[in-house]
């Protein structure tokens, strides 16, 4: 067991009445003993925070470590992240959704992997629960770093979540905050800006159980969420051209935004925000893809063109 190392783990809550107990018992039966809880509450109206009161009464050797803050209106999660993010004083952070649940020694397992090799970040393998019962396990990318990042930067075809990893607290400054009312892809905002220059390590142990029985998915896009996802995408694209290093991942960002626009057409959207921000070489494509007669085309010409730059 590693001691003397603080970790937070940070809990943005929004009407989890049905989930924050499961939640809860999980993180307060932590084997390592020094932690810190912080639930950020987005304005719940369900009993969700009556919930967690009464789970808490249950450890009371864990009250003291516990912070419950309550928003006074209602943001979203990226205004409900940067609460935690605010609150939080461990040296050690992990994120984790209130209606997901972590193994009861995922938290000394990362920060032991991060201490034998002195990674700025340690993710680890999760467990996805699907709507029919049925469960998959995904283990860590093991990927170098350029090559993890070209994936994770084009939108769709590796994961940005913020769970299942434990970071050091001071990666998060300031500029590496959510966007508050930018609550689509916050996670792609928040860490392909951290991995840039971070230090990864990977475990192949299950350190997070994912929750999608609900409908997590987005059923339906509006244009607001469209716009939400060029946000998050333009938010990193800002932070890669302003480094020397990034730019050599601009090309894969500009497929995230041929990604939204592909998406946009597909549920009879508009996307000028992310047509205003493409190359040269990627309008072309947009335009194939814009148009019903060439979408196929255009789609083709998007996949060859990811597969050249990620392989």
């Amino acid at each position: 067991m590693v001691e003397g190392v603080r970790i937070s783990v940070l809990v943005p809550v929004y009407n989890v009445a049905d989930k924050i107990e499961r939640c809860a018992v999980s993180l307060f039966e932590q084997t390592h003993c020094e932690m810190e809880y912080v639930f950020a509450d987005d304005c719940s109206t369900d009993g969700s925070l009556a919930v967690l009161q009464a789970v808490m009464e249950r450890y009371p050797e864990r009250r003291s470590q516990v912070r419950i803050v309550r928003h006074e209106r209602n943001t979203g999660v990226a205004g409900t992240r940067n609460t935690a993010l605010a609150n939080a004083t461990g040296e050690r952070l992990m994120w984790v959704d209130s209606d997901d649940f972590i193994p009861l020694d995922a938290c000394e397992r990362l920060l032991r992997a991060m201490e034998e090799t002195g990674a700025d970040i340690v993710s680890g393998a999760y467990v996805t629960m699907l709507r029919d019962g049925s469960t998959r396990t995904t283990l860590p990318s093991h990927l170098s770093r350029e090559r993890l990042l070209r994936r994770r930067l084009c939108m769709g075809y590796e994961p940005s979540s913020l769970w299942a990893r434990l970071y050091r607290k001071e990666l998060f400054v300031r500029e590496m905050w959510a966007r508050e009312g930018v609550n689509l892809s916050e996670d792609y905002m928040m860490t392909n800006r951290i991995f840039l220059h971070a230090r990864l390590a990977t475990i192949d142990e299950v350190v997070y159980n994912y929750d999608f029985t609900a409908v997590r998915d987005m059923a339906r896009l509006y244009p607001g969420h469209i716009g939400q996802l060029t946000q998050s995408v333009e938010e990193v694209d800002r932070y890669y051209h302003a480094d020397d290093e990034g730019r050599r991942f601009l090309g894969c960002i500009q497929l995230a935004y041929l990604f939204i626009i592909r998406m946009a057409v597909e549920y009879g959207l508009e996307a000028k925000e992310a047509e205003g921000r493409l190359m040269w070489w990627a309008r072309p494509i947009a335009w194939l893809l814009k148009h019903k007669p060439t979408f196929g085309l255009g789609n083709l010409v998007y996949k060859a063109v990811r597969a050249g730059m990620l392989f």
